[in-house]
Order: structure tokens, then C-alpha cells, then sequence
């Protein structure tokens, strides 16, 4: 602004000031009053000048400083830019040759190292001591056939990488979740569609040698959710009440004599992987044990005198609990699943158990509104620690990372289990008393199913910060209906229990019933998934066994491109 301006600007406020003058903002009279208005003007005009002046420097000074920090902004991006293509450029003038099973590959060192922290990155540091064949070239002695899905992976990560379209850490390069899943996702539709179910576990395999850590989680969802989407279940084996009940005809007429439910129905299961068998708990206090997939009798476990409401089966020890109010414990396989003790642990019914391997704990809640906490160290009797006191009854439990979650009433209640205390934070959205939960722990969520059939997801990642927003509902997944019986996650699916079937769930921004499987009988009250060994289990409320397997993905050349209508897929 040049001095011309600067003192049209004092005139303009000067003249100003006289027009307010002239209406009586100097109040006065006569001569002495137009003397007075004189000598102010005289006054107060230098002073005008140099606050204006002054406004007006700090006003262009400030501009000029802001557009020097734009240019100076411009000028760092421009410099990343440039730095970013001459990265890339070097990466990609530098090939990389690896032997993999015999076959040769070659790829840019930027496609090798999409995955900073894979093993495959790691291989072209000095310190890392690799096999090499006769040519000097490094040799890995892995599939060749999966090993170029993984390659596909990495190659389609590092041109997303490339575009710039996905934010980065700038620390290591990882992308973000958003970009990871667009990038798994063209791939589900490109080159993983065509596998059958046996070489997706071996990619799966594969995945976990090279760390690839977002590609095996990714995979295992993925192939839970086609074998439940796609895939053609038949019944391969079927167990009834009544074979059961006239081989352990004995145990049953003692716990009918003593138990108040007089059911032999499927209340719960638990499936142990080292030794596959499968804990089943049933409701006139007997516990089943059966090999899978074939579903055989192995033993029948007796002791409880009510309800077995949950079981926790591990390969050295069995635990148990019921409506008497009593926690049992048995030995393994090896031991030959012999009682080892049993301890009252709560004031009437004894609703749910859970165990954390990582911390050797076992927590139980009851009707009478505890939980308890019990430490496994000793080689037989699990030591009572003590526990915590809820507001009111306890239906279920389910654990993410140190945090177990516990349904109380309508709403659901968090304990941190390194503090030993209850947090501040409550999950609230059910208008009825919750009855089930489930945890997907490598996804952070938590799904809960009330008795009058509505079934929401929530968010768990950030419970650990202790605000009202630790835990919240992200969506509404089944409004009301048939109450909720068992809830449990099938990859990124939800199986819930209600009706008398199973419906398993998208539980996307839009949920949709992807799948329904009804039982054989009169009604499905637990589901058990083990996409691992092709063997869905059904418990029904009359005490019966269904064990359904599929036959889709068994061969290559079966396609996925055509759903199955109810009638196939019964």
C-alpha cells in the first residue's frame, strides 16, 4: 500500500468522525464547541495516521509472510516428489532373480519389498544369511506355484503403493487398512477365485512362512466365508439322542434323577485342534466327547447334576460348568479324561466360561452377578484369585486382547484384566437383556445377540482408552426376531443361532443374510464351524448331532459363479 492510499484511508476516517460530529457525537454548543472540535481534530489526526499505518504494514507483512510459507510448502512437496521418483526409479533399475523350488523369478527389489516386514524384504539385507544355488543365485525351497500368487500380491500392493492413492507410514511404507483391502480384494477376484480349497490353505501356509501377516488373515476370512457362501453342504454323519442315550443308559438315569432339566439338548461345544476332539456339554448333565470330522464317540464325561451351560476343552485338560453352581475339571486324551476336581464357584447358575491360554487363566460368571478368576499353574487344581462384582446377573463372556467383555442385563460390561478392575466404559444399544457374545480379535469386533432378536457389531479397538467412545455400536446387524441363541464369527461372517437355523451374516455396511442352514430336526441351538477340517456341526435341541461337510473346492475346475438354491444347499 503506497502513501497515497495510506492517507486516503485517514481521510476517509476522518471524515467520518466529523459526519459523527455533525449528529452529536461531540455534544456541545456554540463557539466554544466548534473551538473544541477544532483543537481535537488537530488532536487526534497524527495519531489517526500512525495507528492506520501501522494496521496497514501488519497487514502486508503478514500476507507476504503466509505466501512465503506456501511457497516454502510447495517447495518440500516438490522436493518429495522428485526424492519419490528417484526412489522408485533406483528400485526399479535394480532386478532381483530368486530360485524358488527350481524355478527362476525375477522381480524389481520395490515389488520385494512392498511388505517391509516380510521375510522376502528381509532377504537383501547383509546380515541375513540365505541358501544360494550353484549360479549364486538365492534359493528358496518353496512351492513354485504359490510362491507366484504370492509375487501377484506383492506386485499389485507396490503399484497401488506407486499411485499415491492410499495413505503410507512414512516411517516404514505400510499402506493403510483401506488400501490393504482393495488390493486383497482384486486379487479375490482375479487370481484366487480359481483355487480349489486345499491349495488356498497352502497359500494361506505360505503367507504365514514369508510374514506376510494382512495376506494370511485376509485369506483365512476369505476362505471361511466360500466355503459357507458357496459351497454345496451334505450331511455326512448324524448322532441321535438315542444311540447316545442306550449307550450311556446308566449315566443318564442318574442325572435324571437329580437334574431339573431333564433335556438331553446340545447347550455348548468346544473343539481342541491338537487332539481334535470336540467337547459337547448337554443339558442333562452329561458331556460328550467325539472325534471330528468323523464324529465318533470317544467317552461320555458325568458329574454335574444340571445344565452343562459352557465348556472350555484344551489338549491336557477339559473345563466345565452348570446350573448347580459347580466348576469341573478333568484331565486330557492322555489322561484318559479322568475327574481331577471340582469347586462350588458360584452362587447358583454358572453361565460361562472362558480361558486365556497367553495369561494360563480361567474366568466364569454366574447368575449371582461375579466373575471369577482362576490361575492354571498348578499341574492339576486351578487357584481362585478372586474376581470382580458386577452391577447385576452374567450371561456370557468374550475376550479381546486384555479386556473381557461380559453381557449384564441390557447392556455389556468391560473388565481389563492387567488392572484387575472393571473400566468406566459400557456398552449400550440393547433394549432387551444381552444374551450371547463373540469376538472376531483380528478384525476388533464384538457382536451381541439380546432375547428379543436383535444383533448389533460393535468396535473394540479403542476400549482400552476408557471413554464413552471405547465402546460403540457400529451398526444394527438383525433387528428383532426369534431371540438369539449362539453367536460365533465364520471368518468375516456372522453365524447367528436363532429360529431354529442358522443364519450367517454379512455384517458389512449393509447387512445381508448371505447363507441359512437348517437342522434336521426340530431346531438348531448351536453351530460349530471348522472350515479347517470341512466340518460344520449342528446341535439340536433334541440331543442330536449333524455334522455337514462341503463338497465345493474340492477340484480346481469346480466355479463359484453360481449360487446354490435352498434345496442344493441342504
Amino acid at each position: 500500500m503506497d502513501n497515497v492510499d495510506v492517507n486516503g484511508n485517514i481521510g476517509s476516517w476522518f471524515s467520518r468522525m466529523i459526519r459523527l460530529g455533525d449528529m452529536g457525537f461531540f455534544t456541545a454548543a456554540g463557539d466554544a464547541a466548534t473551538a473544541h472540535r477544532t483543537v481535537g481534530s488537530q488532536t487526534i489526526l497524527p495519531s489517526f495516521r500512525h495507528l492506520v499505518l501501522e494496521e496497514a504494514l501488519r497487514t502486508y507483512f503478514t500476507r507476504s509472510e503466509e505466501k512465503v510459507h506456501l511457497l516454502m510448502r510447495e517447495a518440500n512437496l516438490q522436493r518429495e516428489r522428485v526424492q519419490k521418483i528417484m526412489e522408485d526409479v533406483s528400485l526399479g533399475d535394480v532386478l532381483i532373480t530368486l530360485n524358488v523350488g527350481g524355478t527362476m523369478f525375477t522381480m524389481s527389489r520395490r515389488t520385494l519389498c512392498a511388505e517391509p516386514e516380510s521375510m522376502l524384504a528381509l532377504l537383501l539385507c547383509d546380515w541375513m544369511k540365505v541358501e544360494r544355488d550353484a549360479a549364486g543365485v538365492i534359493f528358496l525351497d518353496r512351492s513354485p506355484h504359490l510362491f507366484g500368487e504370492i509375487l501377484s500380491y506383492l506386485r499389485v500392493k507396490s503399484d497401488f503403493q506407486r499411485s499415491g492413492s492410499f495413505r503410507t507410514d512414512t516411517r516404514d511404507g505400510v499402506m493403510d487398512e483401506d488400501g490393504e483391502r482393495i488390493v486383497l480384494t482384486q486379487l479375490t477376484q482375479t487370481n484366487w477365485r480359481h483355487l480349489s480349497s486345499v491349495d488356498l490353505h497352502r497359500l494361506i501356509a505360505e503367507a504365514n512362512y514369508y510374514n506376510l501377516k494382512s495376506l494370511e488373515f485376509y485369506l483365512v476370512q476369505y476362505s471361511q466365508r466360500r466355503w459357507i457362501e458357496y459351497g454345496t453342504f451334505v450331511s455326512s454323519c448324524e448322532v441321535s439322542n438315542k444311540s447316545t442315550s442306550e449307550s450311556n443308559k446308566t449315566c443318564y438315569e442318574e442325572a435324571t434323577r437329580t437334574s431339573s432339566f431333564l433335556s438331553d439338548a446340545v447347550i455348548c461345544f468346544d473343539y481342541d485342534n491338537e487332539t481334535s476332539i470336540c467337547a459337547v456339554g448337554r443339558g442333562n448333565g452329561l458331556i460328550s466327547l467325539y472325534l471330528l470330522p468323523s464324529v465318533s464317540l470317544v467317552k461320555t464325561l458325568r458329574g454335574h447334576t444340571n445344565c452343562v451351560t459352557a465348556l472350555v476343552i484344551t489338549s491336557r485338560r477339559v473345563f466345565s460348568c452348570a446350573r448347580d453352581g459347580f466348576i469341573f475339571v478333568w484331565h486330557g486324551r492322555e489322561g484318559s479324561f479322568a475327574l481331577i476336581s471340582s469347586l462350588h464357584a458360584h452362587q447358583g447358575f454358572v453361565h460361562d466360561l472362558l480361558y486365556l491360554p497367553d495369561q494360563l487363566s480361567l474366568f466364569s460368571c454366574g447368575e449371582d452377578g461375579h466373575i471369577c478368576v482362576y490361575i492354571l499353574s498348578d499341574e492339576l487344581h486351578p487357584n481362585t484369585v478372586g474376581g470382580v462384582t458386577a452391577p447385576g446377573p452374567l450371561r456370557s463372556l468374550a475376550a479381546y486382547h486384555q479386556y473381557i467383555f461380559a453381557s449384564c442385563k441390557e447392556m455389556i460390561i468391560v473388565l481389563d484384566t492387567l488392572r484387575g478392575a472393571l473400566l468406566p466404559v459400557r456398552g449400550e444399544a440393547h433394549a432387551a437383556p444381552v444374551r450371547c457374545l463373540s469376538v472376531c480379535e483380528p478384525a476388533g469386533l464384538l457382536a451381541s445377540g439380546d432375547w428379543e432378536g436383535a444383533v448389533y457389531v460393535w468396535g473394540v479397538r479403542g476400549v482400552g482408552g476408557g471413554g464413552p467412545e471405547g465402546l460403540s455400536p457400529l451398526r444394527q446387524v438383525r433387528k428383532r426376531g426369534d431371540w438369539v441363541v449362539h453367536l460365533t464369527f465364520v471368518g468375516e461372517l456372522l453365524a447367528a443361532v436363532s429360529g431354529g437355523g442358522v443364519d450367517f451374516i454379512d455384517i458389512g455396511p449393509q447387512p445381508t443374510v448371505v447363507r441359512h442352514i437348517a437342522g434336521t430336526g426340530p431346531g438348531v441351538r448351536v453351530v460349530l464351524a471348522l472350515e479347517s477340517i470341512n466340518c460344520l456341526l449342528l446341535g439340536d435341541v433334541d440331543g442330536g448331532l449333524t455334522a455337514l461337510h462341503s463338497r465345493l473346492f474340492t477340484h480346481t475346475e469346480e466355479k463359484v459363479n453360481v449360487k446354490k438354491t435352498d434345496e442344493e444347499k441342504q
